[in-house]
């Protein structure tokens, strides 16, 4: 409750009272008891705004409140405008190779381009064939006189005779007075195989082997053993196998013939095989007895073989011809150049080169009547796809050379032909 009480100089005082919200009067007067008079007024209507009092002086300021909670984040603004393209990155590490496409169809057959420069040096390969013989050495000294042989029957005076046969058949007719004959029979070389011819390139495809270098045997016989006539025939060189112009193998050469005097009969050489997938086999040679070189074994004259890369290069035939080469091929995937290989050499004993494993015949003629022609040269396999053909076997008896391999549409090396026998006969009286 709240009391105002107001008591002037004079007269009554008067109380004003606030209860209930209501105002009490309150009068009391001077003298005997007050009466006290409790008089409840209406509240009156508001009295008019009293004007506006002057402002206090600021108080301090109050501490600073704690901050109020984050208010929700606000919608999101519009795009601003696209920014300046920044500088490049750095390039990324290459991605794994792709797996390999289907193979396309085979273009046309281009122009033969320049030849590229030299590849590095690859690794040594195995050791070769033992290289030709050195130049003769310094002659050694004299050696003793050796036993004085038997005497020889007594001479007539009269000059020996040469009969020569080349080819063909015949009968030769002894000599009245001759009293012994000398005898030299060489045989038909072995004509070479043909290359092989593949598709394309995916296939191996091997050159022919080269024929057989003819066989050579010399004879001494009595003239009084034989008649007044002796039936002879001169072996003719084989045919080289044919050139094949569709896939497959090649053709084997033939066979050269057989040279005969009287009883005897000296067998021609033998052909080289057809290119394979793995190259053809190389012809034996012919017979050819008694000769030995100096490392203790028989001369062989066979023909070289042929390959899918280089061919092999004919065997010597020491005295007798030479075998012929063997032709060039090509690699599965590959189309390489491989160079023809020569034939083996006719007649090595004479020029004093008596390695067995030797060759170098180019299919060239014998230095001397009566001894063995060069084997043929092989054929090369070109990048064209081409095989060429085998070299003929030199006079007489030379080995062919067998035919490089081809690639369609180009056809492989045809097989070169052996070279003809020979026969002569000398008569001392």
């Amino acid at each position: 409750m709240t009391r105002l009480t107001i008591t002037p100089s004079s007269g009554p005082s008067l109380t004003v009272s606030i209860v209930n919200d209501q105002p009490v009067l309150t009068i009391v007067a001077e003298g005997p008891p007050a009466l006290a008079i409790q008089t409840l007024g209406v509240q009156g209507p508001p009295g008019a705004a009293g004007p506006a009092g002057t402002s206090g002086m600021d108080g301090t300021p109050g501490p600073q409140g704690p901050a109020g909670a984050d208010g929700a984040p606000g919608p999101q603004g519009p795009a601003g405008p696209a920014g300046a393209d920044g500088a490049p990155g750095p390039q990324g590490i290459p991605g794994p190779a792709g797996a390999q496409g289907p193979k396309g169809d085979k273009g046309d057959k281009g122009d033969t381009g320049a030849i590229g420069p030299a590849g590095p040096q690859g690794d040594p390969g195995p050791a070769g064939a033992p290289g030709p013989q050195g130049p003769q050495g310094i002659q050694g000294p004299k050696g003793d006189a050796g036993d004085q042989g038997a005497p020889g029957p007594a001479g007539s005076g009269t000059p020996a005779q040469v009969f020569e046969a080349l080819s063909g058949s015949g009968t030769y007719a002894v000599p009245a007075g001759a009293v012994m004959l000398h005898v030299v029979l060489i045989s038909g070389g072995g004509g070479g195989g043909s290359g092989r011819v593949r598709a394309d390139s995916t296939t191996a495809a091997g050159g022919g082997g080269g024929g057989g270098g003819g066989g050579r045997i010399e004879v001494w016989i009595p003239a009084d053993t034989l008649g007044s006539e002796v039936a002879y025939s001169v072996g003719a060189g084989g045919a080289g196998g044919v050139a094949r112009s569709a896939t497959g193998n090649g053709a084997a050469g033939d066979a050269g013939g057989n040279t005969v005097f009287g009883d005897y009969n000296l067998a021609g050489a033998r052909g080289g095989n057809p290119g394979t997938t793995s190259g053809g086999s190389g012809g034996l040679g012919g017979p050819c007895l008694g000769e030995i070189h100096s490392g203790g074994s028989a001369y062989t004259a066979t023909g070289g073989a042929g390959s899918t890369g280089a061919g092999g290069a004919g065997l010597r035939g020491g005295l007798r011809p030479g075998g012929g080469g063997g032709g060039s091929g090509f690699g599965a995937g590959s189309m390489t150049y491989q160079f023809e290989q020569p034939g083996g050499m006719g007649s090595a004993i004479l020029a004093g080169q008596i390695n067995v494993t030797n060759s170098g015949g180019i299919g060239g003629a014998s230095p001397r009547p009566g001894y063995g022609g060069d084997g043929g040269r092989s054929g090369a396999a070109y990048p064209s796809g081409e095989g060429a053909s085998g070299q003929a076997g030199g006079y007489p008896g030379g080995g062919g050379g067998g035919g490089g391999a081809g690639t369609l549409p180009e056809v492989g090396g045809a097989g070169g032909a052996g070279g003809d026998g020979y026969l002569r006969v000398t008569a001392f009286f």
